[in-house]
């Protein structure tokens, strides 16, 4: 009876222990499996407590996303926040590819060090010269090298940090205004717009998005020149390429976009 009593314990644990770690290889297979299909997502590089947070808003838009982070040790983290991740060295080429960089449509670098942002971007535009890349930087004077390297966008979180303090004194209402919406349940964000050609030449007036989408367009954004136009009137002629700023939700987004693109 005591034989059995222990041989049957042994096999207990035996089968639990490889039961977990089957299931772990399984989840981990269907992981990869999703990762390979994704297209057109972003490759968002640094799961730490910036990466949390830019994890929460890219799910929030609905977008898709992969996170890739070096630390073993977050997987439980990243596991309980939910989305595709990858544990592995975001300066490394093959883990890269695996991330799907080549079919991206952008790539953030938000890892605490200047030279692994550094050194991700520089690969991120060698597999994927088409493909955005905002990167965030700590030191200010790594600045220019980021943007030479092939930065689209730099980010400092102490001037971010920086501006709100001034904007907490001097617009409270506006800084409460922004952090409701993004701290709001629903998917209501400040949303842009591209003017395609067929509503080339014709004017807010007569595309009439907040009749026919609830949309209002506070700004504008010019293509051949870059500057910003703010409450454009209605009469405002539209030319392919710019850029309308307003409020939406998903569904709004989905229809003004197609009213704007296609007249």
């Amino acid at each position: 009876v005591g034989l059995g009593t222990v041989a049957y314990g042994l096999s207990a644990i035996t089968a639990l222990w490889v039961e977990g770690d089957l299931s772990h290889l399984w989840e981990k297979r269907r992981m990869e499996r999703r990762i390979e299909a994704l297209h057109d997502h972003i490759v968002l590089c640094g799961g730490g407590e910036t990466g949390q947070y830019i994890a929460r808003e890219l799910a929030e838009a609905q977008t898709p996303f992969v996170c890739v982070e070096v630390d073993a040790t977050r997987e439980p983290a990243l596991q309980a926040r939910g989305g595709l991740y990858l544990i592995g060295d975001a300066t490394d080429t093959h883990v890269l590819r695996r991330a799907r960089v080549e079919a991206a449509r952008g790539l953030i670098a938000c890892m605490p060090s200047d030279k692994d942002n550094l050194f991700t971007l520089l690969t991120g535009r060698e597999l994927n010269p088409s493909m955005r890349i905002v990167s965030r930087v700590a030191a200010e004077d790594s600045r220019a090298k980021l943007l030479r390297a092939g930065a689209d966008a730099v980010v400092s979180n102490k001037s971010i940090g920086a501006l709100r303090l001034a904007s907490e004194m001097l617009r409270p209402h506006v800084v409460s205004f922004l952090d409701a919406m993004l701290r709001a349940p629903d998917s209501m964000r400040v949303q842009e717009i591209p003017v395609g050609e067929a509503a080339a030449g014709r004017s807010l007036g007569v595309l009439d998005l907040q009749q026919r989408a609830g949309v209002i367009v506070f700004a504008l954004r010019e293509a051949d020149t870059g500057r910003h136009c703010y409450n454009p009137p209605p009469d405002r002629k539209l030319r392919a390429g710019d850029m309308l700023i307003a409020c939406a939700d998903h569904e709004q987004l989905a229809t003004v976009r197609k009213l704007v693109a296609e007249g």
